[in-house]
């Protein structure tokens, strides 16, 4: 909490692509060159080497046995500062994190349509919301880090380094147990537009006229 916080602020990396093959250095056997952070919050750990040296690294987010790679997410270095974290997560220092959404609808509505014509009747009911964003998280998400149920629509989207041409809608799956993947941390990667409307209620009818 802070002030001047709008309610239902959602905070998170913002995600410029997936890693591709061509982000990393490969040695004369086609394998990732690793090397070790020397600076920063994320000294100390081993990351695959990045073709662009200029390129900000990512190893303060890694956790588990993951160590970020061709289809991994790629975040923005938002503070260039040339790693990404998020500072002393504080409203003064937060890092590369910023607001990338809000929970709360902005928009509330509801109307009703009707009709009639020689006798038929007609009634709809519709309901929505607007200016709504929503968080994937739990299995929506986390799929690809836990050792759960995968969805196919999931696995046939995710990157495949076999075909990494082809534009994926998620990134490589994971295999790290029961420990949240860098893939999954709060970004704008897993935030989606929640607005919706729906038809809650339709009524057909017909009046039977009464001879007398």
């Amino acid at each position: 909490y802070y002030k001047g916080k709008v309610y239902g602020d959602i905070w998170g990396f913002k995600v410029d692509r997936l890693y591709q093959n061509t982000d990393f250095v490969y040695d004369s056997n086609g394998n990732l060159v690793t090397e070790v952070v020397t600076s920063g919050k994320g000294k100390g750990v081993t990351i695959n080497k990045l073709s662009d040296s200029n390129a900000p690294n990512q190893g303060y987010l890694q956790s588990g046995s993951l160590v970020f790679g061709p289809g991994d997410v790629k975040y923005k270095d938002l503070d260039g500062d040339g790693e990404i974290t998020q500072g002393d997560n504080t409203i003064d220092n937060h890092g590369d994190k910023v607001v990338i959404g809000n929970s709360t609808p902005r928009y509330q509505y509801s109307f009703r349509l009707g009709a009639d014509y020689k006798g038929f009747d007609f009634q709809a009911q519709f309901q929505g919301v607007a200016g709504v964003k929503g968080l994937l998280n739990e299995y929506s998400g986390f799929a690809f880090w836990s050792e759960g149920n995968i969805q196919r629509w999931q696995a046939d989207g995710r990157f495949s380094p076999n075909n990494p041409q082809r534009y994926p809608d998620y990134p490589r799956l994971e295999n790290l147990g029961n420990v949240v993947g860098p893939n999954t941390q709060t970004s704008d990667f897993w935030i989606l537009d929640a607005s919706y409307v729906r038809l809650k209620n339709i009524q057909i009818g017909y009046t039977i006229p009464i001879i007398t």
